[in-house]
């Protein structure tokens, strides 16, 4: 390391502007993008969730019609859960991606919005910890990822996600 490159990792680290560890969003929320333009797993969970498009407009855009959908506030998640670790197939990833979209992971990392950016004072533990959610959060996206592409290319995989995401609500 050069003098200069030494001198300036010295005050980078004892600066008082850089006293505390930055979180920031990993991806802009969807809510400030076009819906239009999201991908079309991010509009077929918002629409799910009832964020998204209604129910006349999934034939056009899904494939087909469901006969019904619950309304996220009827939903047991718990039963969600319970649901979706019956599949081996991506399907069993159906909460994860829920969850990840709805902002609602309990990982720092994927949870974090614009609004909600957080600061971590720098300590041995919190770089572990940050560490230990960073790892986390890879292997949610990874499994939401797979689930991403199933629900792309099958549309009995999108069926399917309806008929869990209405079983697990309490009517």
């Amino acid at each position: 390391m050069s003098q200069l490159e030494s001198k300036a990792h010295f005050q980078i680290e004892f600066s008082p502007e850089h006293n505390s560890i930055p979180v920031s969003p990993q991806k802009v929320e969807w809510w400030y993008e076009d819906f239009e333009e999201l991908e079309y797993s991010e509009k077929f969970l918002l629409s799910l969730m009832g964020q998204g498009y209604n129910i006349s407009q999934w034939e056009l855009n899904f494939g087909f019609t469901p006969d019904y959908i619950a309304l996220a506030e009827e939903i047991y998640f718990e039963t969600l859960v319970k649901l979706c670790r019956r599949y081996k197939s991506p399907l069993q990833y159906l909460d994860t991606a829920r969850r990840i979209i709805d902002y609602s992971t309990e990982n720092i990392w994927l949870d974090v919005t614009c609004e909600t950016s957080d600061w971590l004072e720098w300590t041995y533990e919190n770089i572990i910890f940050l560490g230990k959610k960073w790892k986390e959060a890879v292997s949610m996206m990874e499994k939401s990822n797979e689930l991403t592409h199933l629900l792309g290319t099958s549309l009995p995989a999108r069926k399917a996600a309806v008929k869990i995401w209405n079983q697990a609500s309490k009517s």
